[in-house]
């Protein structure tokens, strides 16, 4: 957490954060780290993709979507969430909407 004070922009400290707390099983706080940080750095695309990863491991894959669009409406550059989305859809064998977007 130290390292994020220091580094509050930087999406590698939250990464690396929010894997150390999946590895001792502390779920809830991983969401909490990857939510902390797409609100201070709602542009970063990759934050979309950490956190959506989790709530597709979690088999929650409704909210994972709702992530993605809404990252896709505030990055710059959201090519990566377009990705994970259609990965997301051919998984559900949804490839008519995987090949849409």
């Amino acid at each position: 957490r130290e390292e994020i004070r220091r580094r509050p922009t930087e999406a590698a400290v939250y990464f690396g954060l929010g894997n150390l707390l999946d590895k001792n099983n502390r779920t809830n706080e991983v969401i909490a780290v990857y939510q902390e940080a797409i609100e201070r750095n709602p542009k970063d695309s990759i934050l979309y993709v950490f956190l959506g990863d989790l709530y597709q491991k979690q088999n929650q894959n409704n909210k994972a979507i709702a992530l993605y669009q809404e990252g896709i409406r505030k990055t710059e550059r959201p090519e990566a969430l377009y990705a994970v989305w259609a990965n997301l859809l051919e998984r559900q064998n949804r490839r008519d909407e995987a090949i849409a977007l």
